[in-house]
């Protein structure tokens, strides 16, 4: 999955690993971009609309559990007002272009193509075939080769507020609970860590994945940003009618 999130570099890619399988994918055929109160029912409704627009062949991507689509969301249903966060709306997802998928000790991949004025749906399989076919022998020949994580590389790193400022922030945030204004609060610290090289993110995520086995380990790229992480949370999984959740800071109630 790693090999192919790095072919993709400098477009749309998606990565997803944790222990029980690995999803990962390159390119963007459709977008569903959504904002606002409503921006869950909204994209609901876009994604009908798409699933009535494909068709699949004797091998469908819903057979092999290849993603339709992939993205995600914020808690805000407006998007981030923070430089740091453009190029990631409040909801955004991506039919991708090929995926690549791993359980239970099998891979396999998929993809998808635009069947347009310019081109008949056999003319699309041919097209589709031949990426795939070829993308896979890549995939193949570089099986087992680790990430080059270059030479060793020097950091700048930049606090949001010095230790004192922090301090002052954690026994306000105590004695406002205390006081009863605030039943629960979470004090966070932000860090900037700046390079002058560019920072190699699938050796990145390659290091996530190693150092924290038990976490989710992920990555939403859309062009020159990425946005990853290891979360050791479930937040959800859902397997026929049964949801299991782990949100160890979830405020909802049981």
């Amino acid at each position: 999955p790693l090999l192919l999130f790095g072919a993709g570099s400098g477009g749309e890619g998606f990565f997803w690993s944790c222990a029980s399988h690995a999803v990962a994918t390159i390119g963007a055929l459709h977008t569903i971009e959504r904002c606002g109160p409503q921006r869950f029912a909204d994209a609901a409704r876009d994604l009908q609309g798409l699933l009535s627009a494909i068709e699949v062949g004797a091998e469908a991507a819903v057979e092999t559990q290849a993603p339709v689509l992939v993205g995600g969301f914020g808690f805000d249903a407006e998007p981030a007002r923070d430089a740091f966060w453009a190029g990631f709306p409040a909801l955004r997802f991506v039919m991708p272009a090929l995926a690549l998928v791993q359980r239970d000790g099998a891979s396999t991949l998929a993809g998808f193509a635009e069947v347009g004025a310019h081109a008949s749906q056999a003319e699309a399989r041919a097209t589709l075939r031949v990426r795939l076919l070829g993308e896979r022998e890549r995939l193949l020949r570089h099986a087992g080769h680790e990430p080059d994580g270059g030479a060793a590389r020097h950091f700048r790193v930049e606090a949001d507020r010095s230790p004192a400022q922090f301090r002052a922030l954690v026994e306000a945030a105590r004695d406002a609970v205390a006081a009863g204004s605030l039943e629960k609060l979470v004090v966070a610290r932000s860090m900037r860590v700046a390079s002058r090289e560019p920072i190699d993110v699938v050796s990145l995520l390659d290091v996530l994945r190693r150092s924290h086995p038990s976490c989710t380990t992920f990555a939403v790229r859309r062009g020159d940003r990425s946005f990853i992480g290891a979360s050791p949370e479930r937040l959800v999984r859902v397997r026929g009618r049964k949801v299991d959740v782990a949100a160890v800071a979830g405020s909802a109630p049981r």
